[in-house]
């Protein structure tokens, strides 16, 4: 979720700030959202290298993500989240980290590019599931405000 969520607040970033200001605010608050998720899911003892080592991967995986999401036409489709949809994508990150697949072969279709077919239907997360996903997410963005915080760095 957190991927997710500075995604978008990525997006915002530059929709109201533009493109110079956006890259100030968004490599910032990355940085300082990266850096608490590290410290609150591992031990407070857990030594400075490994910190730094977790806060890393997030990063790498930020990155990749951001490639995926920033090509979703997208945040929940016009009718409901399908392939192409950032919602979509967000819901298959879920499932295989859950262990529920495997496949890092799907990026296009992930991105709307290739269609879901009997090889890849069933590595793909259900209907309820996106269905819940999408309810959490539109509830949580709306609780954010993050159009509101945004235009306040300004």
């Amino acid at each position: 979720m957190t991927y997710l969520l500075l995604h978008i607040v990525d997006r915002e970033a530059f929709r109201l700030l533009g493109a110079s200001l956006r890259d100030l605010v968004f490599d910032a608050i990355s940085k300082i959202v990266i850096a608490d998720y590290s410290k609150a899911v591992l031990n407070p003892n857990t030594p400075q290298d490994v910190l730094f080592y977790v806060a890393e991967q997030m990063l790498i995986t930020l990155n990749s993500r951001q490639l995926i999401y920033s090509q979703c036409t997208s945040l929940f489709g016009e009718s409901f989240p399908s392939k192409g949809t950032m919602v979509f994508a967000f819901c298959f990150y879920v499932h295989r980290a859950l262990g529920n697949t495997d496949r890092t072969d799907i990026d296009d279709v992930l991105i709307g590019k290739r269609d879901i077919n009997d090889s890849n239907i069933n590595d793909l997360p259900d209907l309820p599931v996106i269905l819940q996903t999408t309810i959490s997410i539109g509830a949580t963005l709306t609780a954010l405000c993050l159009s509101d915080d945004l235009n306040h760095l300004k």
